[in-house]
């Protein structure tokens, strides 16, 4: 097939950006298979070796910068940004928009969306979801021999209070466990107290290399969520890295988390969250950090995203 793939911001993203890392590693799986790939995308993309490029000019109008670039003869367009009803209608070809986030009451979902979970898709009323995957080669895949997994890493954007931070500081802080924030620049009352905590540290904004190592450092990887979660990339990341997840049983939490690779506890049962931290750091609870690997790899490999991409394609070109 002749795909066409956009998305309004450059691919990959020059620091941290889930959605552009995602594009990314679904533009290189759908030329694995085999397919024509053309990204449609902002200056600054810089997409691997057989993907072709179109730079595109959001600041024209988005969906008029992806129609002026559509290469001749493609047999679908694929983006991340959703159209209105109206576009759409001009697009031409089939299109396929993958909803990223949680949708606003009444908001209006062509025939062609797709969704990144089970969860997420039934929330809105639909059926089609594809899990969004990762390149396991770009996390560890062995601990360096001088790295001793210890305390707890929290990794989410942390202004949102529905990543719940707090909570998460709230529970290193009752099983005595040592925590790593990364994410952001606030809130400044657990960064003050981080900066206070010997054991604690701040990291801030992280990306690549340095996300890697803090994964791959820690006992586990707390996910204390307080909302429907769309999707969770950083779960995946985590396990690809042999780090357990200890989170809340919400939004598409369920679909990526079993006993083999973390647990999923109620935010309202703080005595067991408080007990399995302390089981963690006593040694009492263990997981094999070649299950959580073995586990992420057969589900959040990104061939595997693309593969379930090209059946909805297929599907979409049809009628579908």
């Amino acid at each position: 097939m002749k795909i066409a793939v956009c998305h309004s911001r450059p691919v990959p993203p020059r620091d941290y950006g889930g959605t552009e890392r995602m594009v990314d590693w679904l533009c290189r799986g759908l030329v694995e298979l085999g397919h024509e790939v053309t990204l449609l995308a902002p200056s600054g993309s810089v997409p691997v070796p057989g993907i072709r490029f179109h730079e595109i000019r959001p600041e024209l109008g988005f969906v008029d910068e992806v129609l002026r670039g559509l290469p001749l003869g493609i047999d679908l367009l694929h983006t991340h940004v959703p159209f209105s009803s109206e576009d759409e209608a001009r697009v031409g070809v089939g299109l396929v928009t993958t909803i990223h986030g949680n949708g606003k009451p009444g908001e209006w979902f062509s025939s062609g969306a797709v969704f990144v979970s089970a969860n997420h898709a039934r929330r809105h009323g639909r059926k089609d979801f594809v899990h969004n995957c990762i390149d396991p080669s770009e996390f560890h895949s062995d601990q360096p021999a001088h790295v001793r997994r210890s305390g707890l890493m929290f990794l989410s954007k942390t202004s949102w209070s529905v990543k719940n931070l707090r909570g998460a500081a709230s529970v290193a802080r009752r099983a005595g466990a040592s925590l790593q924030v990364a994410g952001g620049n606030r809130p400044w009352s657990v960064r003050l107290e981080c900066a206070l905590r010997p054991a604690w540290k701040w990291w801030g904004p992280v990306s690549g290399k340095t996300k890697a190592d803090l994964l791959v450092s820690a006992r586990a990887m707390i996910f204390p969520i307080l909302w429907e979660e769309p999707f969770g990339m950083v779960v995946a990341e985590a396990l690809c890295s042999g780090t357990p997840v200890l989170a809340t049983p919400r939004g598409s939490l369920p679909e990526l988390i079993d006993d083999r690779v973390g647990r999923l506890i109620p935010w309202e049962d703080q005595d067991q969250w408080i007990s399995t931290v302390e089981a963690l750091e006593s040694g009492s609870l263990r997981f094999d950090p070649e299950v959580c690997r073995a586990v992420a790899r057969e589900r959040f490999h990104y061939l595997k995203m693309a593969e379930a991409y090209v059946r909805l394609y297929e599907k979409r070109i049809r009628g579908g």
